[in-house]
């Protein structure tokens, strides 16, 4: 079994509020939000770093970061911004 806490949510070990899928990635809401709305968004396939992604992975995971920014504003008005931040390496602030 894989210890992974995204890959646990992906398989349904864990529950999530989902906001996005498809067959490449999925974005769910992150349990501890820094703002309303906070939503991660992973790879279904298991990898350690950025750099492991394939071009496709890459791909879907940059469209689902869009919808769920536009998706965002909607559901909140007094959405100013956006942030989109990828973390590789722990000194790079990756957590999981």
């Amino acid at each position: 079994m894989n210890s992974c806490i995204f890959c646990r949510i992906l398989t349904g070990e864990l529950a999530a509020s989902r906001a996005f899928e498809d067959t490449v990635v999925a974005a769910f809401l992150d349990i501890a939000p820094i703002n309303p709305g906070h939503t991660l968004a992973v790879p279904r396939r298991h990898v350690e770093a950025f750099t492991d992604l394939t071009p496709v992975e890459l791909q879907h995971l940059m469209s689902a970061g869009q919808r769920v920014a536009i998706a965002l504003k909607a559901v909140f008005p007094q959405c100013e911004g956006i942030t989109f931040s990828v973390a590789e390496g722990e000194v790079a602030g990756q957590e999981v």
